[in-house]
C-alpha cells in the first residue's frame, strides 16, 4: 500500500514566480542582482563558465557556487509565538524563556530547522531526484541553480547535465500559524523512471549562543570578509539521529526528541536563553512531517549514513511502512518517494511543530496561501 503524508514545512513554486530567475544570464554567476522585493543570484559548478571578477561590479561576490563556508544562506522566520508550542500552564513556568525560531535556507537548496528554546536544531530537509537505473542527486548537489529571495520567501530553479530535459522549481516559506516551513516542489522531465525523493531527520539539539544574524549570509563583500563561518553543527551528520524516534501514525510522520545533559541545547546558558526542557521536566519536542502530491507516494524509514550520500543510496536502505500504522523506529531519517508521472510531479512538503499543524497537513495548499499572506503583511 502506498501512502501520502504532510507536515508543517512547505515549499511552493509557480510558473510566474520564477520568471525573473529564468532571465538570469551567465554573467550573473556569483553576482547578487537586485529585484523588486529582494535579490537573485546564479550558482554554477561548470568550471568552463566565465565568472565576473570580484569587485568588478556592484553585487559581484567571491565564488559561491560550491558548498563552502561562504555558501549563501537566508533565514526564514516562522511565528515566534510561544503559545503555538506550549500550554498556558507551561508558559507560566517559561516567563523568562525567549523564543526566536528560524529555518535556514541554503543557496544550494537544503534546509535546517532551528527551534531555539524549544530544542535548538531539530532536523534537516533534503529533496532530490533519482532515475531508475540512472543518476540520483539531492537538489543541493545539482550543477545549475538560480536562487531568488523576495518578500520573505526563497525560490529556486535547478538544472543539471546528468538529468537532460529536466527542470525543477522549488519555493520555501515559513508557515503562518505553526512553527515550521512549507515547500512547494515542481519537476518536469523527459526521463523515464524518475522519482522525487525527500527526507527529514537529524534532530541534534545543537544550539549556539552566537549572533545568529551574522551567520545568515550578509549580501555582498562582507559575506566573505571572515568571522561569519556557519557552525559545522548546522550541517547534517548521521550522529544527529541517535536520539530521534520516528513514528508513523494517521498518515503522517512524527519525530519525538527527548533531551538530556549531553545535548548542547541543555548545557548552553546565556542571559537570553533558557532551554524550555530545563524548566519543564519531561517535556519533549514533537515535530510533524508530511507532504501532498499529485500522485501516490511511498513512505518509510531510511539509514542516516545513506541520507548523507545520494537519494538513490538512501532509498536502497529504506524500510517502507506498507500500511503499518503505528510503526516506529529510533535513529532513522524519514523518507518519501514520489514517482514522476507523464513527465511531471508537483506537491508540497511540510515540517513543523505546534499551532495548526494538523490543519496544515490536511490542506498544505491553503497553508502556502496563508504563508504568502503573512509575508505580505510583514
Amino acid at each position: 500500500m502506498r501512502h501520502s503524508f504532510t507536515s508543517a514545512l512547505i515549499f511552493t513554486v509557480t510558473a510566474g514566480a520564477f520568471l525573473v530567475c529564468s532571465q538570469l544570464s551567465i554573467g550573473d554567476v556569483d553576482r547578487f542582482v537586485p529585484v523588486e522585493g529582494g535579490w537573485q543570484i546564479r550558482f554554477s559548478s561548470d568550471p568552463a563558465i566565465s565568472r565576473p571578477q570580484y569587485g568588478s561590479a556592484i553585487g559581484v561576490t567571491r565564488p559561491r557556487s560550491q558548498e563552502t563556508a561562504l555558501e549563501t544562506r537566508r533565514l526564514l522566520y516562522p511565528p515566534a509565538d510561544r503559545s503555538l508550542i506550549w500550554s498556558a500552564e507551561e508558559l507560566e513556568k517559561l516567563e523568562l524563556c525567549t523564543f526566536r525560531p528560524f529555518v535556514l535556507a541554503y543557496g544550494r537548496p537544503r534546509f535546517v530547522l532551528e527551534y531555539h528554546s524549544a530544542g535548538g536544531v531539530l532536523g534537516h530537509i533534503y529533496v532530490g531526484l533519482m532515475v531508475e537505473g540512472g543518476k540520483s542527486k539531492w537538489f543541493h548537489q545539482w550543477s545549475e541553480i538560480d536562487m531568488r529571495y523576495v518578500d520573505g520567501r526563497v525560490e529556486y530553479v535547478l538544472r543539471d547535465g546528468d538529468f537532460p530535459g529536466t527542470t525543477v522549481s522549488l519555493g520555501a516559506a515559513a508557515l503562518a500559524e505553526s512553527v515550521g516551513v512549507i515547500l512547494d516542489v515542481s519537476v518536469q522531465t523527459k526521463l523515464k523512471g524518475a522519482s522525487v525523493v525527500w527526507g527529514y531527520g537529524g534532530a541534534s539539539a545543537f544550539f549556539t549562543p552566537k549572533d545568529i544574524g551574522r551567520f545568515s549570509d550578509a549580501v555582498g563583500p562582507s559575506a566573505a570578509a571572515g568571522g561569519n563561518t556557519a557552525p559545522r553543527e548546522w550541517e547534517f551528520s548521521p550522529g544527529d539521529c541517535v536520539k530521534d524516534l520516528m513514528v508513523w501514525k494517521d498518515g503522517a510522520l512524527t519525530l519525538h526528541r527527548e533531551f538530556d545533559g549531553s545535548d548542547t541545547y541543555m548545557t548552553t546558558s546565556t542571559d537570553w536563553l533558557q532551554a524550555a526542557a530545563k524548566l519543564l521536566p519531561g517535556w519533549k519536542a514533537v515535530i510533524c512531517a508530511g507532504s501532498g502530491w499529485n500522485t501516490k507516494s511511498n513512505s518509510g524509514f531510511g539509514e542516516p549514513k545513506a541520507f548523507a550520500t545520494t537519494p538513490g543510496e538512501f532509498v536502497r536502505t529504506v524500510q517502507w511502512i506498507e500500511g503499518n500504522e503505528g510503526a516506529e523506529k529510533h535513529n532513522v531519517v524519514s523518507a518519501q518517494q514520489i514517482p514522476v508521472v507523464k513527465g511531471k510531479a508537483s506537491g508540497y512538503i511540510v515540517v513543523g511543530m505546534g499551532g495548526n499543524i494538523a490543519e496544515v497537513l490536511r490542506d498544505p495548499s491553503k497553508a502556502w496561501a496563508a504563508a504568502m499572506a503573512r509575508n505580505r503583511g510583514i
